[in-house]
């Protein structure tokens, strides 16, 4: 979301103790959840964010070791690391 109490584009990304069913398209339970904000008149560096991030969600390889991380510390350098 875009908000005017948001300076900079900040996200949160979290990784579910028990994947909850989100009536998904691809019907599987979701276990992984992004959350973006980003001040309200960044409305191209929110897209841009959003797609950077969809891109990089597209990766099996980084869903499987983001799923397999053992604590935040892991799942952020994970994260951090390229793919």
């Amino acid at each position: 979301c875009r908000s005017s109490a948001c300076q900079h584009p900040t996200g949160l990304l979290i990784k579910l103790s028990e994947p909850v069913d989100f009536d998904s398209v691809d019907k599987q339970p979701v276990d992984l959840v992004f959350a973006l904000i980003v001040p309200e008149e960044n409305t191209q560096e929110h897209l841009n964010i959003l797609q950077a991030v969809a891109e990089r969600f597209q990766s099996e390889i980084l869903l499987s070791q983001m799923r397999a991380a053992k604590n935040p510390k892991a799942l952020y350098n994970i994260i951090c690391s390229p793919v």
